[in-house]
């Protein structure tokens, strides 16, 4: 009898694995590996390092947590410094040096993510030169960031099967997973990556709430339920970017306009848990700063070059404050506009979505989140700029559910079409992926980026590795510094008489790194006549001006670069 039941046992398990649920483990288990391959495969052919300021001013916020356990910074600003004086909170160690500050611009969750994936690993990871052939961020920082994404391409495959059906969802995440500009903000290691997931599951979770309305369940728990994964999502949010802020209207446009129940309930929910965790972080800035904002709002009168944040003196009044904001919104319309994400494929994609907003879908749904998406859209350009162009990048937190309405319109065209032949058909939606795959496919070909300097990870740890973890540098790539080096480390003010008041009246300055950074800045409008003349004499390294308490230079990279020290603390053979 036994032996009579084999050949069905084998049947069922080929028939399991053609049709039934095994295929469908086993297509997941491909597109799983199909997904991975993308990722990693961006990840070995374009990441050489950080090139980006936030991103290592984030990741030595994360490394600093995971080895002191508090939210503090070793990038110093001249504002923060003065800021901090005024309000009674400045303290300096036993020495009389600044070594850390509480940090009053970054919200906290991205850092605390990449501390508790750091204290996974040993604390000689972060050093350089050191004996790991592989460093702490490509070992933690990057694959976390390829990891989050992933996520977020989850909750887009579900947020498609929501809105509209299981084809458009899956090539609408296999558009998302070939497009290039994510991996390469995914890579670049800022807090990107965590902003796309927790959008993603908030917009997941809104779909599903609206859903659960329209269908006029009795039971409240469902609805308290989705709203507390809103709010919770929504808090992430705003612990993670303050720009966050400006998806709230949109946040609001669909439970106003997409609930037919509950909706002042699931509203006061969803808004209750993002209310009070705020409150508490504004209490904790109140406390450390003597302000519920610290200096996140000054970002809107920085400037281009920052002059606010590295000025001891710094004031603007109320018409130039106008005009600097004037300048950044300017700044986003030019970035937004640029040429960067241009190209057939993101051409077909944007007049697709565009197409997909006329057009009226037979449920409510999508008809109302095309509009919550493209209010949430105008606010996070509005956002960018007042507090900076480089947030026109979050914009790109909308882009999967563009590309869901794009996909949705193009199926929607294929259908009236009235094409019969499926290999036609399969054949005109393969040339749209393709299409849309061209950048990411010419991103991955040879040849491989270089690492540009000044971020050479190892040209800063050959710098820091002269200064003991308890002394203080100045910079003008503090981020650089403190993240590759540990060391404490003072964005180098606009003007030399600011960096003799640091020195002579809030800390003791041991060193003094100027890279490229400053070398390659227009000559006329920043170095003879502009805010930075006061530091020409220091730039060639040929003399120093009177006084100047760092009276041992030597040159990198045959004066590239410039160290200046209080004393002679390198080998003159390793030059």
């Amino acid at each position: 009898m036994a032996g009579t039941n084999n050949p069905h046992r084998v049947q069922n398990i080929v028939y399991a694995l053609e049709v039934g649920l095994g295929a469908r483990i086993l297509k997941g288990f491909l597109y799983i590996l199909f997904v991975l391959l993308m990722g990693f495969l961006y990840m070995a052919t374009q990441y050489v390092g950080f090139n980006s300021p936030r991103a290592m001013n984030q990741a030595q916020l994360g490394r600093t947590l995971s080895e002191t356990g508090s939210y503090r910074t070793r990038v110093i600003t001249p504002q923060s410094l003065k800021f901090l004086q005024e309000q009674g909170k400045l303290s300096a160690d036993s020495s009389g040096r600044i070594l850390t500050l509480p940090e009053l611009r970054e919200p906290p969750l991205y850092p605390a993510l990449l501390a508790g994936a750091f204290r996974a690993g040993k604390a000689e990871d972060f050093a350089y030169p050191n004996n790991r052939k592989v460093p702490a961020e490509n070992l933690r920082i990057v694959p976390l960031n390829l990891l989050l994404v992933m996520l977020a391409g989850l909750m887009l495959y579900l947020s498609g099967r929501t809105l509209f059906d299981p084809s458009i969802a899956l090539m609408t995440v296999s558009l998302f997973f070939l497009t290039e500009r994510i991996w390469g903000l995914a890579v670049a290691g800022t807090e990107f990556s965590l902003f796309l997931c927790l959008s993603s599951f908030l917009f997941f979770a809104l779909l599903r709430l609206m859903r659960r309305s329209q269908q006029e369940l009795k039971f409240l728990l469902p609805y308290l339920l989705w709203s507390v994964w809103i709010g919770a999502c929504l808090l992430g949010l705003l612990l993670t970017n303050y720009l966050s802020a400006w998806l709230i209207p949109g946040i609001l446009l669909m439970i106003f306009a997409g609930m037919k129940r509950a909706r002042w309930i699931s509203l006061s929910v969803l808004l209750l848990l993002p209310a009070l965790g705020m409150a508490g972080w504004m209490a904790y800035l109140f406390q450390t700063s003597g302000s519920p904002f610290g200096l996140a709002h000054m970002a809107a009168v920085d400037g281009g070059e920052h002059v606010a944040q590295r000025s001891l003196h710094w004031s603007m009044e109320a018409g130039e404050v106008v005009q600097s904001i004037q300048a950044n919104i300017l700044g986003m319309v030019e970035a937004f506009f640029s040429l960067e994400d241009s190209g057939v494929g993101f051409g077909l994609i944007s007049g697709l979505f565009i197409a997909a907003l006329v057009y009226r879908f037979q449920k409510s749904s999508p008809r109302i989140f095309r509009w919550a998406l493209l209010l949430m859209s105008a606010g996070l350009l509005l956002g960018a700029g007042l507090f900076g162009r480089q947030l026109t990048v979050y914009l790109h937190v909308l882009l999967p559910f563009i590309l869901l309405y794009s996909v949705a319109f193009l199926f929607l065209l294929v259908e009236r079409l009235q094409i019969q032949v499926n290999v036609v058909r399969l054949a005109l939606l393969t040339g749209f992926v393709l299409v849309h795959a061209l950048p990411f496919i010419a991103k991955i070909l040879p040849p491989r980026p270089s690492s540009y300097p000044p971020y050479v990870a190892g040209d800063v740890g050959l710098v820091t590795q002269f200064f003991a973890k308890d002394e203080v540098l100045v910079s003008d790539m503090p981020w650089a510094t403190a993240w590759y080096g540990g060391n404490s480390s003072i964005w180098m003010p606009m003007d030399i008489e600011d960096f003799y008041e640091i020195h002579d009246r809030y800390t003791p300055v041991q060193g003094l790194y100027i890279t490229l950074i400053t070398k390659d800045q227009p000559m006329h409008r920043m170095l003879v006549s502009g805010p930075l003349r006061t530091w020409m004499p220091l730039l060639s390294a040929t003399r120093l001006p009177q006084g100047f308490p760092l009276e041992h230079v030597v040159p990198i990279r045959n004066g590239e670069q410039v160290l200046y020290a209080d004393q002679p603390r390198w080998d003159r053979s390793r030059r």
